[in-house]
């Protein structure tokens, strides 16, 4: 928590798009942006992250990248879709 505030003050964030998954996560998932949101005083925005996992490995494979940067790089590439979707969601 304090590593994300450091940041956002850094930065001068005004809102964090966290990701959402499906049933019980989903709930502690919830939870923790509102914690986020209560500690920073910014907007925190849910996104649905269904199968980002899947299409980060895919375009990964695409693109060329070996089977062991790919792991490594998985969570950047589902985060980076994830932000994606909600920016063209919301028409930004």
């Amino acid at each position: 928590m304090k590593k994300i505030e450091k940041e956002t003050e850094k930065e001068k964030i005004e809102k964090i798009v966290v990701g959402v998954s499906e049933g019980e996560m989903a709930e502690e998932t919830k939870k923790f942006g509102k914690k986020l949101e209560d500690k920073l005083g910014i907007s925190v925005v849910f996104q649905d992250e269904t199968l980002t996992t899947y299409e980060a490995q895919r375009f990964s494979i695409e693109a060329g990248i070996k089977r062991k940067k790919r792991k490594e790089l998985e969570d950047a590439y589902s985060a980076a879709l994830i932000l994606q979707e909600y920016l063209d969601s919301h028409g930004n």
